[in-house]
């Protein structure tokens, strides 16, 4: 069996455009970071920290800024133990109360301050609250030993005035790449007759939707969300992984997905349950 290809990506902006757990996840919290080193690894670029996770190491100011230019809008809950008041109060950054809890964000001060950081620059309600939650459930796979590989960006309406860009800070979906001990399993498995440049999907990289803002994915376009992957989760060897505020909600979606495909759900998504606090009541075991 050939060695599989080094696992090898970036996370600068994408601009070319399993099992199911039902299960209740508590709200991962983001012990510290040092954004510094996240630089470093990048080599040198802070926007490319493909392969960097956080850290047990404590954060002073300069880490808690940088990995809010770098990451964006973090839950308060997630930042517990960094000095969040103190770059409150000296005005770099500020706390937004949204239906996820309060977030953090740098302010116009902070973004100016962290500039060759080409900081995260999100300021609507709904575009926080979706940074916030897709940065927890993307936390909580690097746990496991996932990396991101790159992140899908909405378009702008227009041109921004001010970067001329044509895609906004917005994430659509980040593909992940599985963890190094699972991608040597899938690739002593499938690598032999696979061939990468043909495909535009990627063995052992599946995709990660997390959305909350207003409630999170309806039902309609969660189940068209699936079955428009059935064809990557093939090619990917693993589920499309979905992060949502609200399990039975989907429990209808899924039982239906199982009737209407030849495959089991189990091998077409990963539901991941990060609550609303409003809806975080008691601990849900997994299905099985």
């Amino acid at each position: 069996m050939s060695k599989p290809p080094p696992l090898s990506g970036h996370l600068a902006k994408d601009r070319g455009g399993g099992f199911f757990c039902l299960a209740y996840l508590p709200p991962p919290v983001l012990c510290s970071a040092q954004a510094k080193s996240l630089a470093a690894k990048a080599g040198g670029h802070p926007k490319r920290t493909y392969g960097t996770r956080v850290t047990d190491i404590p954060w002073n100011d300069h880490d808690l800024l940088s990995a809010l230019a770098i990451y964006g809008p973090m839950r308060s809950l997630t930042l517990q133990g960094t000095p969040l008041p103190q770059v409150i109060a000296a005005g770099l950054a500020r706390e937004m109360h949204t239906l996820y809890g309060p977030v953090a964000l740098l302010t116009p001060k902070g973004r100016a301050a962290y500039s060759e950081f080409d900081p995260v620059h999100l300021t609507g309600p709904d575009a926080v609250t979706d940074r916030a939650y897709h940065n927890d459930a993307r936390f909580l796979l690097e746990r496991e030993g996932y990396r991101v590989y790159s992140h899908q960006y909405k378009r702008h309406g227009h041109k921004s005035a001010v970067h001329e860009r044509r895609y906004s800070d917005a994430i659509v979906y980040t593909t992940m790449q599985v963890p190094d001990e699972e991608y040597a399993r899938l690739w002593e498995v499938h690598g032999a007759g696979y061939h990468m440049a043909t495909h535009r999907e990627v063995l052992g990289r599946p995709r990660l939707y997390a959305t909350v803002a207003n409630g999170g994915l309806r039902s309609q376009r969660f189940r068209r969300l699936v079955e428009s992957y059935l064809r990557s989760v093939n090619t990917w060897k693993h589920p499309l992984i979905i992060a949502v505020p609200d399990l039975q909600r989907h429990e209808a979606d899924l039982r239906y997905l199982d009737r209407m495909s030849w495959r089991s759900v189990d091998n077409m998504v990963r539901v991941i349950h990060l609550p609303l606090p409003e809806l975080g009541a008691s601990p849900r075991q997994s299905r099985s």
